[in-house]
């Protein structure tokens, strides 16, 4: 059969949809069709882009003149076929792999299940199938404040800041709390997420010792549509509108069958439009829009999300009083991309996003809020071969704010303690790795990263007689750069080897903390802290051994650091009845960790996972109770009873070992079960300053998590789905003398497609009503997390 140039894409018997470009994949044997098999009759194939513009070709065969043909291909993307397959993995090595040849264990959510879980927002997404993952608090991020939305996988960075999180190979973390904004992320427009709770630090550097999760948001990919016309009459040919005759189809006898009719195709540029209205009965209501736009040099895509929410009383009806109301949350976030093919084989890719979220924490003044503004330009080069490299340049800018009071034991009035009103913060970055092909199935990873980092803290203090009395401007500035080398390869046909390592140099400097009165005549500070830096290491190695088709066995450990954020060096949190003081003189942490990790495809049906691991982190960073004699802030002056003060602390050490076991059940094609219990044991194992907390378990880590998902469809109509997700008790200090209870949350879903087009969701969270606390006060405030939610949204897309 007769091939034509480059092609990248043949889909046999009948054609749909084509995507252009990859990153480097691990390749398959090709596989030809046996000796003497006749091949289909139409054949579609789309080959590369056209130098001269990007458009890529269409050649058409057919040999049925009453076949109506229409064929609709995605604008060529570099990584559209790989995001969407969920054989392959990018995040431990920052290049398209197997998820067979990853040493470290992968979680991975596609398409489907971002976009059909009963879930309102990504986080809770993420929290419904990975046990591991959790925010600071026990709520989602529709109903936490902004410094309490940082993820934690296995209790490392619980307390915020030590997970890093991406969003399309760029840092979701903010600049100034080193926290991802949820809100940030396209609720729909999600084409896969991946988790890797022990890995990526050799390959990302600073944040990812605790894991690595990356968001794949789906690319701009506007779609041309391609239709054929068979002719109305083989003897009034029309040469300006047919396409060539070829061979199309083999005989048995091993000669070519000429195609016995040929037709007019006609290419038409097709706009794409998606909607997404959702309703709930708590208030809350959100809209997403996406549209793209295909033109001759490129696409435009645009996405858009407003929503707001009444939300609930965090506190119960006995103890609520008059100055209590609704966590409510405002918000929007605007996207604008431009996507286009560049040179030969190369295709750039430009991103701006601007966000918008402001959210009250149940009092008149207590409230939170950001605004922020992202940009990047990323150009790819994925040729077919080698090598292939990505390099990105962004700008992080956020500007936040927040503001905190002590409310009185009757609950009917507020006296505003500290009204940090600006935290101005912008990041600048650049990130560039590639891959080579060493020969055979041996490949090397290198790279290198550089990110500069500048905030400020603004507020106002100490309230007295109507008005804050003094004002405190303190910040500084946090540089790295970093290299670094892995390399993957087979030692036998049965067994693979991985190993990397990261170099990274740090500097924080012109550090300050100042204060003064508003009174001129008042007193007046300036403290200036020292210059820092230093070079830290990150390393990994991992073996998987194939045993069998079905059974893998993954061995994999790393090391790897993280930085104190400037909010943890300088910004004083508040919120409900505990104060935290930030420590200027926080240390580096050290995180190692190692993981035993086994998967069996028992049977087409039936999967099993299991993982043993453990992990010791030195200097890691805490909080505790600082005792009533010691010396606190004037602004705490006059405090009611029941409000604390707490401090952040380095742990000498801390240590946490566990196992994880899930499995998932394929009845029949329309209805499959998964399960997953989680086992997590976090000790201070050495804590200089306060000996007496040794052994004790930190604050916000529960030491079981069980999820149990459940997914039955219907041939065309219907999709039902349940998730429900079990936590046992953990602790609101670290003198763990305070006890949050367990709970289990059930979380149900219904998808009905009613018209080619148009999809109706229903979503029920937390349909049992469960009472979870989130906090307690050592006068016994206790406060919960969201209470039962039911809400419908209506998608359509066209054309």
């Amino acid at each position: 059969m007769t091939r034509p140039r480059s092609p990248s894409l043949r889909v046999l018997p009948m054609a749909v949809v084509g995507a252009f470009g990859l990153q480097a994949q691990e390749p398959d044997p090709p596989s030809n069709p046996p000796s003497g098999q006749a091949m289909p009759a139409m054949i579609v194939e789309a080959s590369r882009y056209k130098e001269e513009k990007a458009v890529p070709e269409v050649d058409m065969t057919i040999d049925r003149r009453d076949l109506p043909l229409e064929v609709k291909l995605r604008f060529g993307s570099f990584g559209d076929a790989n995001w969407g397959d969920f054989k392959s993995v990018f995040t431990p090595s920052r290049v398209m792999q197997k998820e067979k040849n990853s040493s470290p264990a992968v979680a991975l959510l596609i398409t489907k299940d971002l976009k059909n879980a009963p879930a309102l927002s990504i986080d809770r997404a993420l929290a419904q199938a990975l046990p591991e993952f959790s925010l600071s608090s026990r709520n989602d991020s529709l109903s936490s404040p902004g410094f309490l939305q940082g993820a934690a996988l296995r209790g490392i960075g619980a307390l915020g800041g030590g997970t890093l999180v991406l969003l399309d190979g760029a840092p979701l973390n903010d600049p100034w709390g080193n926290l991802p904004r949820w809100s940030d992320v396209p609720r729909t427009g999600l084409i896969r997420a991946e988790s890797v709770p022990a890995g990526g630090a050799p390959s990302w550097g600073e944040g990812a010792g605790g894991g690595v999760i990356q968001l794949i948001s789906t690319p701009p990919s506007g779609r041309m549509r391609t239709q054929f016309r068979p002719m109305a009459s083989k003897s009034q040919p029309n040469p300006r509108s047919l396409t060539p005759s070829r061979p199309t189809a083999q005989t048995q006898d091993g000669s070519f069958r000429q195609p016995t009719a040929v037709g007019q195709i006609t290419r038409s540029l097709v706009s794409s439009y998606e909607t997404t209205a959702l309703i709930a009965d708590d208030g809350t209501r959100r809209m997403d829009i996406t549209w793209e736009q295909r033109k001759e040099t490129g696409i435009a895509q645009i996405t858009g999300t407003a929503f707001s929410s009444d939300g609930f009383s965090p506190l119960s009806a006995g103890q609520r009083g008059a100055i209590d109301g609704r966590t409510w949350s405002r918000g929007h976030r605007l996207s604008a991309r431009w996507r286009q093919p560049v040179f030969r084989s190369a295709e750039l890719l430009g991103t701006v996003r601007i966000t918008e979220d402001l959210r009250s924490e149940g009092t008149p003044y207590q409230q939170t809020g950001a605004t922020g503004t992202f940009a990047s330009l990323a150009l790819t080069d994925a040729p077919y071969g080698v090598p292939t490299w990505t390099g990105v340049a962004y700008v992080h800018a956020q500007r936040s704010h927040q503001r905190w009071s002590w409310v009185d034991a009757t609950r009917t009035t507020e006296t505003p303690v500290v009204d940090q009103f600006a935290m101005p913060s912008v990041a600048l970055g650049a990130l560039w790795g590639g891959a080579w092909w060493n020969g055979g199935d041996a490949r090397t990873m290198a790279g290198a990263d550089v990110r500069l980092v500048q905030g400020e803290l603004r507020e106002h203090r100490e309230f007295t007689n109507g008005a804050f009395q003094k004002v405190r401007n303190a910040g500084g500035n946090q540089g790295i750069l970093g290299a670094y080398v892995s390399h993957n390869r087979g030692l036998t046909p049965r067994l693979r080897a991985s190993v990397g390592a990261r170099l990274d140099a740090w500097r924080d400097g012109h550090a300050f903390r100042r204060e003064s009165s508003r009174d001129p005549a008042g007193v007046r500070s300036d403290e200036r802290f020292p210059f820092q830096s230093g070079l830290e290491t990150s390393a990994g190695a991992g073996l998987v051994w194939h045993a069998t088709d079905e059974v893998h066995l993954r061995i994999s450990g790393q090391q790897g650091f993280r930085r104190p954020s400037l909010q943890e060096r300088f910004q004083d949190l508040g919120y409900n009845s505990r104060f935290i003081l930030a420590d200027p003189f926080l240390r580096r942490e050290r995180v190692t960790s190692i993981e035993v990790s086994t998967s069996w495809n028992a049977t087409r049906r039936l999967e099993l996972d299991t993982a043993v691991f453990a992990n010791q982190r030195h200097h890691a960073l805490s909080v505790r109770r600082l005792p009533a004699t010691s010396q606190v802030p004037r602004l705490l002056d006059g405090a009611p009873s029941g409000y604390e003060v707490w401090t952040r602390t380095n742990v000498d050490r801390m240590e946490g070992h566990g196992a994880k076991l899930s499995g998932k059940w394929t009845l029949s094609p329309r209805l499959a079960l998964e399960a997953t219990m989680l086992w997590n044991n976090v000790t201070l194992d050495r804590l200089a300053s306060a000996p007496e907390l040794q052994g004790r378990t930190p604050p916000q880590v529960a030491r079981r998590v069980a999820t149990l998902g459940a997914v039955w469809s219907t041939r065309v109509r219907y999709e039902f789905r349940l998730n429900v997700r079990a936590f046992g008790p953990q602790f609101v200090d670290t003198e763990n003398t305070r006890t949050l209870e367990g709970a289990a949350v059930t979380d149900i879903g219904m998808n009905v497609r009613l018209a080619r087009r148009v999809q109706l969701t229903l979503t029920g969270e937390n349909v049992g009503n469960a009472r979870v606390r989130t906090d307690e006060s050592s006068s016994g405030l206790v406060t919960f997390g969201a209470p039962r939610r039911l809400a419908a949204a209506l998608r359509i897309d066209w054309p």
